[in-house]
Protein backbone atom coordinates (compact mmCIF):
# COMPACT_ATOMS: atom_id res chain seq x y z
CA UNK A 1 0.00 0.00 0.00
CA UNK A 2 2.97 2.02 0.83
CA UNK A 3 3.93 1.67 -2.45
CA UNK A 4 1.12 2.85 -4.37
CA UNK A 5 0.93 6.18 -2.45
CA UNK A 6 4.76 6.83 -3.69
CA UNK A 7 3.69 6.12 -7.02
CA UNK A 8 0.78 7.88 -6.64
CA UNK A 9 2.64 10.69 -5.17
CA UNK A 10 5.17 10.96 -7.55
CA UNK A 11 2.67 10.83 -10.72
CA UNK A 12 0.84 13.87 -9.32
CA UNK A 13 4.24 15.62 -9.34
CA UNK A 14 5.59 14.64 -12.61
CA UNK A 15 1.87 16.01 -13.71
CA UNK A 16 1.87 19.23 -12.01
CA UNK A 17 5.64 19.77 -13.25
CA UNK A 18 4.34 18.90 -16.86
CA UNK A 19 1.29 21.29 -16.82
CA UNK A 20 3.96 24.13 -15.13
CA UNK A 21 6.18 23.86 -17.91
CA UNK A 22 3.24 23.67 -20.98
CA UNK A 23 1.62 26.57 -19.44
CA UNK A 24 5.06 28.66 -19.00
CA UNK A 25 6.39 27.80 -22.65
CA UNK A 26 5.72 30.69 -24.79
CA UNK A 27 3.52 30.68 -27.93
CA UNK A 28 4.71 30.44 -31.47
CA UNK A 29 3.79 33.13 -33.65
CA UNK A 30 1.44 32.44 -36.16
CA UNK A 31 3.30 30.93 -39.57
CA UNK A 32 1.85 32.52 -43.08
CA UNK A 33 2.53 31.47 -46.46
CA UNK A 34 2.31 33.58 -49.07
CA UNK A 35 0.07 31.82 -51.67
CA UNK A 36 -1.67 29.32 -49.64
CA UNK A 37 -3.20 31.99 -47.46
CA UNK A 38 -2.47 35.25 -48.68
CA UNK A 39 -2.09 36.42 -51.96
CA UNK A 40 -1.52 40.23 -51.77
CA UNK A 41 1.10 42.39 -49.31
CA UNK A 42 0.62 46.04 -48.43
CA UNK A 43 4.27 47.31 -47.48
CA UNK A 44 2.90 50.05 -45.87
CA UNK A 45 6.03 52.18 -44.85
CA UNK A 46 6.98 52.36 -48.87
CA UNK A 47 3.02 52.45 -49.66
CA UNK A 48 3.50 49.45 -52.33
CA UNK A 49 1.11 46.24 -52.79
CA UNK A 50 2.81 42.85 -54.14
CA UNK A 51 0.27 40.75 -55.68
CA UNK A 52 1.57 37.70 -55.63
CA UNK A 53 0.74 35.03 -59.04
CA UNK A 54 0.55 31.22 -58.89
CA UNK A 55 3.47 31.69 -61.61
CA UNK A 56 5.95 34.01 -59.52
CA UNK A 57 5.75 36.99 -61.74
CA UNK A 58 4.66 39.11 -58.95
CA UNK A 59 3.31 42.84 -59.71
CA UNK A 60 4.03 45.37 -57.40
CA UNK A 61 1.64 48.71 -56.88
CA UNK A 62 2.23 51.90 -55.39
CA UNK A 63 -0.28 53.89 -53.90
CA UNK A 64 2.58 56.87 -52.69
CA UNK A 65 0.44 59.79 -54.29
CA UNK A 66 -1.03 63.05 -52.70
CA UNK A 67 -4.43 61.18 -53.49
CA UNK A 68 -3.38 58.27 -51.26
CA UNK A 69 -1.90 59.39 -48.70
CA UNK A 70 -1.88 56.95 -45.40
CA UNK A 71 -4.49 56.94 -42.47
CA UNK A 72 -3.37 55.42 -39.08
CA UNK A 73 -1.55 52.41 -40.05
CA UNK A 74 -2.94 48.92 -39.89
CA UNK A 75 -1.64 46.11 -37.29
CA UNK A 76 0.70 43.59 -39.20
CA UNK A 77 -0.79 40.50 -39.55
CA UNK A 78 -3.55 38.69 -41.99
CA UNK A 79 -6.41 40.75 -43.11
CA UNK A 80 -9.62 38.93 -44.96
CA UNK A 81 -11.19 40.96 -47.91
CA UNK A 82 -14.60 41.00 -47.43
CA UNK A 83 -17.77 43.59 -47.80
CA UNK A 84 -19.42 45.21 -44.59
CA UNK A 85 -23.60 45.47 -44.34
CA UNK A 86 -23.74 48.83 -47.22
CA UNK A 87 -21.52 46.48 -49.42
CA UNK A 88 -18.32 48.33 -49.09
CA UNK A 89 -15.08 46.80 -49.28
CA UNK A 90 -13.43 46.08 -46.11
CA UNK A 91 -10.40 44.39 -44.62
CA UNK A 92 -11.08 42.11 -41.20
CA UNK A 93 -8.95 41.19 -39.06
CA UNK A 94 -9.02 37.12 -38.23
CA UNK A 95 -8.62 36.18 -34.97
CA UNK A 96 -4.83 35.71 -35.26
CA UNK A 97 -3.83 39.09 -36.40
CA UNK A 98 -3.59 41.10 -32.74
CA UNK A 99 -4.79 44.04 -32.94
CA UNK A 100 -4.60 46.81 -30.19
CA UNK A 101 -6.89 47.52 -27.78
CA UNK A 102 -10.22 49.75 -28.99
CA UNK A 103 -9.55 48.40 -32.77
CA UNK A 104 -12.76 47.26 -34.12
CA UNK A 105 -11.24 44.62 -36.73
CA UNK A 106 -12.03 46.22 -39.79
CA UNK A 107 -11.20 49.06 -42.08
CA UNK A 108 -13.05 49.93 -45.49
CA UNK A 109 -10.98 50.28 -48.23
CA UNK A 110 -11.52 53.54 -50.06
CA UNK A 111 -10.49 54.99 -53.71
CA UNK A 112 -7.32 57.30 -53.56
CA UNK A 113 -8.96 61.10 -53.17
CA UNK A 114 -11.66 59.43 -51.57
CA UNK A 115 -13.55 62.69 -49.18
CA UNK A 116 -15.15 60.11 -46.84
CA UNK A 117 -11.59 58.34 -46.16
CA UNK A 118 -10.52 58.68 -42.15
CA UNK A 119 -9.12 56.61 -39.44
CA UNK A 120 -11.49 53.54 -40.34
CA UNK A 121 -10.31 53.42 -43.77
CA UNK A 122 -7.67 52.25 -46.12
CA UNK A 123 -7.21 54.58 -49.24
CA UNK A 124 -6.06 52.11 -52.49
CA UNK A 125 -6.06 53.07 -56.20
CA UNK A 126 -9.00 51.65 -57.82
CA UNK A 127 -7.54 49.20 -59.73
CA UNK A 128 -5.93 47.43 -56.25
CA UNK A 129 -9.46 47.47 -54.74
CA UNK A 130 -10.67 45.48 -57.92
CA UNK A 131 -8.34 43.48 -58.01
CA UNK A 132 -8.78 42.57 -54.05
CA UNK A 133 -12.05 42.04 -54.14
CA UNK A 134 -12.04 40.03 -57.55
CA UNK A 135 -9.26 37.65 -57.23
CA UNK A 136 -8.04 37.36 -53.83
CA UNK A 137 -9.37 36.42 -50.17
CA UNK A 138 -6.52 37.83 -47.91
CA UNK A 139 -3.35 40.55 -47.25
CA UNK A 140 -0.66 40.64 -45.70
CA UNK A 141 -0.51 43.46 -44.06
CA UNK A 142 3.49 44.64 -42.89
CA UNK A 143 5.31 47.96 -41.61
Amino acid sequence: MLHVKAALSLSALAMSAAVAAYVESPRPEPVFIAGSQYSAVLHQRSHQWQVLSADGSDLNVSNAGAACVAQAPLPNGVWLVSYDSLHRPVLLAPSVTALPKGHSGQVRLVECGDKSADDRSLAVPRAMINWLTQSTGAVYVEE
